[in-house]
């Protein structure tokens, strides 16, 4: 069905305010007290839907005419907060870093900064319109109600990847053992064993570098599938391989092997935003510049945040999932349903 539709939306009978979430049987709140507090807090990812006394149907507050603007109004305000909160911290650090002449409050100043930069953007080029706030919490409430079976599959790829490490450095004795016998070690690679290229990618330093990437990969991968989930699952793949590939070739010297699915991720969010650039109607309004920005704020917090990040996968990850989508047909369901 058409993400932009609003007949898959459920149905209610009751003639008064309501305030409901995605997926639940019953209303979880009525009156208009509660739909104000509700929409005091929604964001175009919430999964709270809103009825009107004149409405059959239970939407996002965007979707309802007697409170959209309302809504988008206390939105916006909430936005500007955040992104005036982040710029007054990174100032706070950066302030620090001088005072105590210590690199991490200017690192930390730069984090929040480029998170800020995201966030201005995002606002310019999508929130600021109420038409493209809307189509972003239609197209988000579609995915979330339609991706079960991508979730677990990606999620049960991230789960098993990890719990594998943890087994397996167990049994081996340790993290260098375990990176020894199954991990892209450029030694290794020298010696003709590029199967290391497929399995390599899958470890990672640690628990937070673990968590990070699953749950980026979980999501982009869910969003990546509704185009093509062969193409989408063959273009992880190939930017995790050409990311350990590139690092061994033209990254740091010291460098001797390269571990996390990270560029395989950029690859696939890359990928989504090639395939929005070249099929714009496909998707919410300045969706392909939504995610090269993330992309690059991504690889930019990478940069900032660890010294290890093998920078140019990240870079190469992004650039052939953006070839990847701008030559990829999106599958015949997914297209005419958009329709």
């Amino acid at each position: 069905m058409n993400w932009r539709s609003t007949c898959r939306f459920p149905i209610t009978k009751v003639g008064e305010w309501q305030v409901s979430k995605t997926g639940a049987a019953q209303p979880s709140a009525l009156g208009l007290a509660a739909v104000q507090e509700a929409i005091a807090k929604w964001h175009p990812l919430s999964s709270v839907l809103i009825s009107s006394p004149h409405s059959t149907q239970l939407l996002p507050p965007l979707c309802v005419e007697e409170i959209s603007a309302q809504a988008h109004t206390k939105f916006l305000f909430r936005s500007r907060l955040s992104i005036q909160f982040l710029l007054l911290c990174a100032s706070i650090c950066a302030l620090a870093g001088q005072a105590n002449d210590a690199s991490d409050g200017w690192q930390f100043a730069a984090l929040l900064i480029g998170l800020s930069a995201f966030l201005m953007s995002d606002y310019a080029t999508v929130l600021r319109k109420i038409d493209a706030t809307k189509e972003r919490a239609l197209f988000a409430n579609w995915v979330r109600t339609t991706s079960r079976p991508d979730l677990i599959f990606w999620g049960c790829t991230m789960l098993g990847a990890g719990a594998t490490q943890f087994g397996c450095e167990s049994w081996l004795g340790g993290a260098a053992p375990y990176l020894h016998q199954f991990g892209t070690t450029f030694r290794g690679l020298e010696q003709g064993e590029y199967w290391r290229l497929l399995t390599g990618p899958f470890i990672h330093h640690d628990l937070v570098h673990w968590a990070s990437n699953s749950c980026l990969t979980v999501l982009v991968g869910i969003i990546s599938a509704k185009i093509s989930r062969p193409v989408s699952a063959l273009t992880f793949l190939t930017g995790s391989a050409a990311g350990a590939i590139t690092t061994w070739l033209v990254g740091d010297p010291l460098f001797t092997s390269y571990v996390g699915v990270s560029a395989g991720t950029l690859a696939m969010l890359g990928f989504c935003a090639g395939t929005a650039w070249r099929h714009p109607e496909l998707f919410p309004k300045s969706f392909a510049f939504t995610l090269v920005s993330f992309g690059v704020m991504n690889v930019f917090v990478s940069w900032i945040y660890s010294q290890d990040a093998a920078n140019e996968a990240h870079v190469i990850g992004i650039v052939i999932g953006l070839l990847a989508g701008y030559l990829t047909r999106p599958n015949r369901k997914f297209s005419i349903e958009q329709q």
